[in-house]
């Protein structure tokens, strides 16, 4: 019975520290993103990278428009074309 409870207590831990690592990670390169945008010190595959990486952690469309408008400043389209060096 204590084995069960402690055992039980242990995969919580664990899930517990896997959404936390998730949940950094996925702010890091959120901040990584908008930092490197309002600097405009990124490329546009730079940017491809880090937004699919965002994107891959389980980060949502909240900075898809600046993404994109960036992108559009930089002058590539809205097309997925993600061949750039």
């Amino acid at each position: 019975k204590d084995r069960d409870a402690l055992n039980k207590r242990l995969k919580s831990i664990e899930v517990d520290a896997k959404n936390a690592h998730d949940d950094l990670m996925k702010e890091i390169l959120r901040l990584q993103l908008l930092e490197g945008i309002e600097s405009k010190r990124l490329s546009s595959s730079e940017v491809h990278y880090f937004y699919d990486k965002y994107r891959s952690v389980g980060g949502n469309s909240f900075v898809s428009a600046l993404v994109n408008e960036y992108l559009n400043d930089l002058g590539e389209d809205d097309s997925d074309d993600k061949t750039d060096n």
